[in-house]
């Protein structure tokens, strides 16, 4: 879950999009190949198709996610595309198609605002899907077409009447493409769907990326949302869940998906699954919110995109300011990894060490040594306020200390969860047995940060 991952959200966000001069860019797709895709297109470890002005998709490319190179519009009439890279490459959809079964590695699905269905989302067509051998040129265009247990029903009131698009899309190579289980086929579809009012998150599977059949969990002929509004009053997403991405962890699926009330641009929320079908939210969601204090993404906090390597996690996602569209970064190792990290990407602990026997108080820079202390031998006790400046809860703070021989220790409480923005004192109690110069090693970690502090501390 988001408690045993170690977010920090990159000090310079936005990373692209219009706040930083760019083209107005949210919806991000992203992709990661460590053999910069193999000669299948332009060469880069990360691209990034983005939705950007006039319905049109746009391509951008990097070697670390963080410093992007646009490469300007792709695709004309998609917009909230996903992209998936197949290596090994697959024939054409179309015989006779353009080109005519050329082999390609790339398919997108996306809403598409040139369907002809009604309103623009009122009909299966609504999302498409095309194929293309580079990530640049596009080919055998497809509308979506239901099964027997349709996606989009094109009916009102039905919570799947119309699609804003695909949410995200897993592949299943080794699928039997038999039976009503949808992970027992290729193509597992996370989509929006929509009244026309609220939004929802529903599921269809299918063999061909093109021919899809909903979700249905009571047998009713009728495809069910998986993940909807929670209509409770004063949630952050009461009636609107959508854009959302999912990776499957072991026998895990988590998703990070798009929310609000009134709109699905408020907020990204957090929420793991044993099936990919039951999703429970984090306690602590929403993940990330408009209401964070950062002007780029005041207005709109959403669309979320993960990509996970190895025990990391690498996280795009859109936000809007000023009315400007623009993609922002925030990275998270697992657990496991957390003491290996240096501390460098964002300061979100601040610590202030107060003296309680002097009155003394030390500002605290990351790291540093942060001042000295003149103490007798014998008891003290040293109280530190630990703040949690992120926008996340901090879970299971403790202070560990090195100290040198002749002195003895004590620190309460042992450890804590530190809310967002939010202070916790330590106190430590120091029983110092000899003269002398010493110098006391002061730890804060969590699973959000860790930071040291040093204090030289002279013994008469």
């Amino acid at each position: 879950s988001s408690e045993e991952i170690t977010w920090r959200e990159y000090t310079d966000n936005p990373v692209f999009g219009e706040w930083i001069g760019g083209p107005k860019a949210y919806y991000p797709s992203v992709l990661y190949d460590p053999y910069e895709f193999s000669g299948h297109g332009i060469a880069a470890r990360y691209k990034m198709w983005y939705g950007t002005s006039g319905g049109q998709t746009g391509l951008a490319i990097s070697d670390d996610g963080i410093n992007w190179t646009d490469m300007g519009v792709v695709m004309t009439d998609g917009y909230h595309a996903t992209v998936e890279y197949f290596p090994n490459g697959f024939s054409g959809a179309n015989s006779g198609g353009n080109p005519n079964s050329g082999t390609m590695y790339y398919r997108m699905w996306y809403w598409d605002l040139n369907s002809g269905v009604p309103g623009g989302i009122y009909g299966v067509a609504a999302i498409g899907y095309t194929e293309s051998p580079d990530g640049v040129n596009w080919y055998n265009y497809q509308p979506l077409q239901n099964g027997a247990i349709p996606i989009v029903t094109g009916i009102w009131p039905d919570w799947n009447r119309g699609s804003y698009g695909p949410c995200d899309i897993l592949y299943n190579p080794d699928a039997a493409n038999t039976g009503s289980n949808p992970f027992d086929y290729t193509f597992v579809m996370y989509y929006d769907g929509t009244t026309g009012g609220t939004e929802s998150i529903g599921l269809g599977y299918s063999s061909d990326g093109i021919l899809w059949n909903g979700y249905d969990s009571n047998g009713d002929g009728n495809a069910d949302p998986v993940l909807e509004g929670t209509y409770v009053v004063g949630d952050w997403d009461y009636d609107f869940v959508s854009r959302a991405t999912i990776i499957k962890t072991g026998s895990m699926y988590e998703m990070w998906y798009s929310g609000g009330t009134g709109a699905m641009n408020n907020g990204i929320g957090y929420a793991t699954s044993s099936d990919g079908i039951n999703w429970t939210r984090d306690e602590n969601n929403p993940f990330l919110h408009r209401d964070d204090g950062y002007p780029w993404r005041e207005e709109r906090t959403y669309c979320p995109m993960v990509i996970r390597e190895g025990n990391s996690y690498k996280m795009w996602f859109a936000g809007r300011g000023s009315g400007n569209y623009s993609i922002g970064y925030i990275s998270g190792s697992s657990e496991t990894e957390i003491l290996l990290l240096p501390f460098s990407i964002r300061k979100l602990f601040g610590i202030n060490i107060l003296n309680i026997n002097s009155g003394g108080t030390f500002a605290v820079q990351n790291g540093v040594e942060i001042g000295s202390l003149s103490l007798e031998r014998g008891t003290h006790t040293i109280e530190i306020d630990v703040f949690n400046m992120g926008i996340l809860k901090a879970y299971n703070v403790k202070v560990e200390i090195e100290a040198p021989e002749g002195m003895e220790f004590e620190i309460s409480p042992e450890k804590v969860n530190i809310e967002r923005r939010s202070v916790q004192s330590f106190s430590i109690t120091l029983n110092i047995l000899k003269s002398g110069d010493y110098i006391l090693k002061i730890r804060t970690a969590g699973n959000f940060a860790q930071d040291t502090i040093y204090i030289k501390i002279h013994v008469e």
